[in-house]
Order: C-alpha cells, then sequence, then structure tokens
C-alpha cells in the first residue's frame, strides 16, 4: 500500500510535517507524530482475522525501513 505524499530522496523518506487537522483528518499525506522521544506505536495484526499479535515502537528510521523495504523494522533501546 503506497503512501501519499510521503516523499522519497536518493534512499531517505521524508515525512511531511502536521499542518492542519483537516491534514490528518483527510488523511492524503503520512505525517506520523512522534512523541516527545521520538517513537510512535505500531500495531501488529494477523491479517485474516485482524487479531492483535503485538505492540511494539517505531522511530523515524525504523518506519523509514519500513517503507522502503516492505518489511516491519522496530525500534529498541
Amino acid at each position: 500500500m503506497p503512501f501519499l505524499n510521503c516523499k522519497e530522496t536518493v534512499n531517505k523518506v521524508i515525512f511531511a510535517k502536521r499542518e492542519s487537522v483537516e491534514q490528518v483528518e483527510e488523511g492524503k499525506i503520512l505525517a506520523p507524530k512522534f512523541d516527545s522521544d521520538g517513537i510512535i506505536p505500531a500495531v501488529v495484526t494477523e491479517t485474516s482475522s485482524g487479531e492483535v499479535l503485538m505492540l511494539g515502537y517505531m522511530n523515524e528510521e525504523s518506519l523509514t525501513k519500513t517503507i522502503e523495504t516492505k518489511e516491519a523494522h522496530y525500534w529498541s533501546r
């Protein structure tokens, strides 16, 4: 599933900045809201049943790698 308006330069994904509530609600761009520690929650589900398998966390680097490789990458301390 492609992300709209997520700019990709040479080996670097650049996420859009959140500018308005409407921008987020309409979902036309990928503008993740990282917390003060620079991470976001990532919920993993089973595709057919929707069962939650795990809750992990991603930072900008792991989210970028996930988008680029189409395989999940997570943040860990």
